[in-house]
């Protein structure tokens, strides 16, 4: 089990990760949502943020809990 020390460097480095692709994408001006099968808004950003995020945080080994990969 990573020590809390660990669990923090993970976890700022996919927030830090998450944070740029958002601003890059947005800087780009593309604010385009499509619409899950719940008919709730995504945005190209929500997603390259989860895929991010969620690549980093697999070095956890903890189980990850992401709205955007509950299927609807």
């Amino acid at each position: 089990m990573p020590s809390i020390q660990q669990l923090l460097s993970i976890a700022r480095k996919a927030a830090t990760a998450a944070g740029k692709a958002i601003m890059e994408i947005y800087d780009k001006g593309d604010f385009s949502t499509e619409f899950k099968e719940d008919n709730s808004p995504v945005t190209k950003a929500d997603i390259k943020a989860h895929e991010l995020i969620v690549a980093c945080l697999s070095e956890s080994k903890l189980p990850i809990v992401s709205e955007e990969s509950v299927k609807a």
